[in-house]
């Protein structure tokens, strides 16, 4: 309580700090006009799931602090998870807040807000950093987008915070392929990804500002998860496939079904477990490692705002043929392939 007690006092001191010839009236018991602190949303120019709408529709969480230009000052807190709402033309939040001359302000944003697989958040010294908690079903995974603004204020009218949200996780796709030899339908049974991590702190911190007014580049970092042996997805649902077709589990370039990924190394026993049924009525069961495709192909590394398709082709036996993989820049509006060969 004393906190924001304190902030309020300095905030009130502040305001009345501000020259006279800036008030809207004459009247002196009066408050003294200042620039509000306003604020606006666009996605990154990625093909995402979460689109533009979505941010509309949806609050996004802001989290900022000032301090005195050129001081060794601590920060002022000004926002600490507070709500931005689209209400149909702009953006608005609760309790507005105001632009002080001669401050530079910090500011980073979360989307969703209030979303309970992000846990831990913290704002602290220009820094940004979460836990990202993966739920239990793949399904219910969120599009994390985050976006950072820093700008040093002297005085007199400014523009809207303007966040550029980008996008915290990746993206992955499975496409299978039915050996044209099989006669009739595959019927695919079961498809899961084993030995990944669901657990890791997200975070990046804003940059100084040596020249210019305004910065909104993030240089984010995950850790690497401290356990690689949970269960990504699994599905059972069935799923008939012609001899020679495709079949795409997670299309990057539609919405209905994506597959988020926490950025992460991919560890020597992460694996894709596959049992299908052929015509003659024999199963088959198949695993394959993607470990040295991801190698090979993209670093051995899932990184953010980036979506990896794997192609592979199934048959009568249960040998997994990958073709070479291909990693896909989010930030593209068509899905790339990776062709996965071992």
């Amino acid at each position: 309580m004393t906190k924001y007690l304190d902030y309020a006092f300095l905030s009130a001191a502040l305001l009345a700090a501000l020259p006279a010839c800036t008030s809207t009236s004459s009247d002196p018991d009066e408050p003294v006009s200042a620039t509000e602190l306003k604020f606006a949303a666009v996605e990154d120019t990625r093909a995402s799931i979460t689109t533009n709408d979505k941010l509309i529709n949806s609050p996004f969480a802001v989290y900022g602090n000032m301090v005195l230009t050129g001081s060794s000052n601590n920060p002022i807190v000004i926002f600490n998870g507070t709500n931005v709402s689209h209400n149909g033309s702009s953006w608005e939040y609760d309790d507005p807040q105001y632009w002080f001359p001669n401050h530079t302000f910090s500011f980073a944003a979360i989307h969703p807000a209030n979303n309970e697989q992000i846990t831990d958040i913290s704002f602290q010294n220009g820094r940004l950093s979460f836990t990202y908690n993966y739920p239990e079903e793949y399904k219910d995974a969120v599009d994390i987008l985050t976006a950072s603004h820093k700008r040093v204020y002297a005085s007199g009218p400014t523009s809207s915070v303007e966040f550029n949200f980008s996008h915290a996780l990746a993206r992955l796709n499975f496409i299978i392929k039915v050996d044209p030899a099989i006669s009739g339908k595959v019927k695919i049974t079961h498809l899961d990804m084993k030995n990944v991590g669901k657990n890791a702190t997200y975070s990046f911190s804003l940059p100084s500002l040596t020249s210019g007014q305004t910065n909104d580049r993030i240089n984010p970092t995950w850790s690497e998860p401290e356990s690689q042996t949970e269960t990504l997805f699994e599905i059972t649902a069935p799923v008939e496939v012609e001899a020679g077709k495709t079949h795409e589990f997670f299309s990057i370039s539609s919405t209905p079904n994506p597959l988020f990924v926490i950025p992460q190394n991919v560890n020597e026993d992460t694996e894709i477990n596959i049992t299908y049924k052929i015509n003659d009525g024999s199963e088959v069961n198949a695993t394959a490692k993607i470990y040295s495709t991801t190698v090979t192909s993209h670093s051995g590394r899932w990184q953010e705002g980036r979506a990896y398709s794997y192609s592979f082709s199934i048959g009568a036996t249960d040998f997994i043929l990958y073709g070479i993989p291909s990693v896909t820049e989010w930030d593209k509006d068509d899905g790339g392939n990776y062709i996965v060969a071992d």
